[in-house]
């Protein structure tokens, strides 16, 4: 038990402190997006055609100091 709730702690710091400079937007998780729109306190990713008949859009926004992300699908009739 003693293990695991070091490794919890362990991991959830270590993902806390990825996000948490404020000075910069985070990095689009999957390489250069179709789309970018930055706004003041958050920063929107789209992925047209990500997955079949499907768009992607990521979404991060400040949350206690950190970057915290959001992630929507939409139906796109345009896709292959």
């Amino acid at each position: 038990m003693g293990f695991r709730l070091i490794l919890f702690f362990v991991f959830f710091i270590g993902c806390n402190e990825k996000n948490c400079d404020l000075n910069y937007f985070p990095s689009p998780p999957y390489g250069p997006a179709d789309d970018t729109i930055y706004f003041e306190r958050s920063v929107r990713y789209l992925y047209a055609c990500n997955s079949p008949g499907t768009n992607e859009v990521i979404t991060y926004y400040i949350v206690g100091g950190c970057w915290e992300n959001v992630t929507e699908y939409n139906n796109n009739l345009n896709c292959n």
